[in-house]
Parts: C-alpha cells; structure tokens; sequence
C-alpha cells in the first residue's frame, strides 16, 4: 500500500505512514494472544479481509480526485491492523500444517526467505 501511495504522491502531504506504526505497536502484543486463544484461520482471514475492503477503500479514495488527508489516515490505521493480526497467526499455524520432521526445514526456509525480502529495497 505505501507504494501505491506514493505513485499518487501523497506521501509528501500526510501523516499517512507513521500512522500505519502506530495500530501496529499498539496491537502486536493483542496479536499473539489473540493467535493462541482464537482460531488461526479465522484470525488470518479477517486480516486479510480487512487489507482487501483497506485497499479497496484506499483505490476509490485516490480515484474520486481528491482524497482527504483524514480518511486517507484513517486507512493507513486500518492498514497496519492487518500485520499485527496476520503475523502471529500465520506462524503459530504452521506445526499443525507441517510435519514434524520437516518443521524446522520449514521454518529455518520461512525466515531466510523473509531476511531475502526484507533486504530487497522497494523500487522508488
């Protein structure tokens, strides 16, 4: 979403992403809690779910002309609901899908492939 965003250029005239962190600080301990207490499937669609109807939101917001700064904030808050909710789910779920004597050849996989995106620099 943050490159989209700045594709319409409006990085240069909101708050939009710092207030992305600010959901995710505050939810990323919920999150976890949330992954062992409640369904991990159910947790990892709602996040999705609510990146889509984000995104969605985000495209008819910047294709209507003029987007306001206070709903184009309010997305990003919604936007960075979705790690804190995504994340632990995604990684909790993964000993009741995989084997386990493959799991530590999964997970070792996972985390060298997340060090090789996060080292990738996002195109300008």
């Amino acid at each position: 979403m943050p490159s989209l965003s700045r594709n319409f250029g409006v990085n240069g005239v909101s708050p939009c992403p710092y207030w992305m962190a600010v959901p995710q600080l505050l939810m990323l301990p919920f999150g976890d809690l949330w992954a062992d207490r409640y369904p991990r499937a159910r947790l990892m669609i709602t996040a999705e779910v609510l990146g889509a109807l984000t995104s969605a939101a985000l495209a008819v917001e910047l294709l209507s002309g003029s987007p306001s700064i206070p709903v184009l904030t309010i997305l990003a808050a919604c936007a960075g609901l979705t790690v804190p909710l995504f994340g632990p789910a995604s990684r909790a779920v993964v000993p009741e899908i995989v084997p386990a004597d493959q799991l530590q050849d999964h997970i070792s996989r996972r985390l060298a492939a997340d060090a090789v995106l996060r080292a990738v620099p996002e195109h300008p």
